[in-house]
């Protein structure tokens, strides 16, 4: 990773970095950044939420619950749990969720994008993916270990593993 890095916290994620694809600017009012295709990038950070091997915290549930359009009482009776459950979890945004709706959010996030874009070849390898985690989210994850770089290519935003443990700066917009 290098010093262009930008540390992407308008996600509501604190491990989210981008190289390339976007645009810092300093305006009258400010810092600006623009990012190129976010939408695009919003769905390879779900895609890479969905399959990463780490239990899920509040701060992904939060996020996967917005790219799904959903209200915390939705959520929750996707999951099979009250609303206040889905409150609980996205509050305490460092704490992994119970396994079941770590594996229910994952799996249905999975077939409503599947809904929305009916692509096979796609949704085979989220479930295979997401499958061959499920033995292993348990347990405690450093904080870095999360950390990823998305890079913008042709067909979309690709993440890729976690900066060296040597790297010390990034840009970042505070705010």
């Amino acid at each position: 990773m290098n010093e262009g890095a930008f540390h992407y916290t308008d996600s509501g994620l604190d491990y989210i970095f981008l190289i390339d694809g976007y645009k810092i600017r300093e305006t009258k009012r400010g810092v600006s950044v623009a990012i190129k295709r976010i939408d695009e990038l919003h769905d390879g950070i779900a895609k890479f939420i969905v399959t990463m091997p780490y239990p899920l915290r509040g701060q992904e549930v939060r996020f996967l619950r917005s790219m799904l359009g959903y209200s915390q009482e939705e959520l929750g009776r996707t999951l099979g749990v009250r609303r206040n459950a889905i409150a609980v979890y996205e509050r305490d945004r460092m704490k992994a969720i119970p396994a079941q709706s770590d594996h229910l959010l994952r799996m249905s996030y999975v077939m409503e994008m599947f809904r929305k874009r009916p692509d096979t070849a796609e949704f085979q390898e989220l479930n295979v993916k997401i499958l061959d985690n499920m033995e292993v989210t348990g347990g405690v994850v450093s904080e870095d270990a999360r950390w990823t770089t998305f890079t913008p290519t042709e067909t979309g935003w690709v993440g890729q593993g976690a900066p060296p443990r040597n790297w010390s700066g990034h840009p970042t917009l505070a705010g």
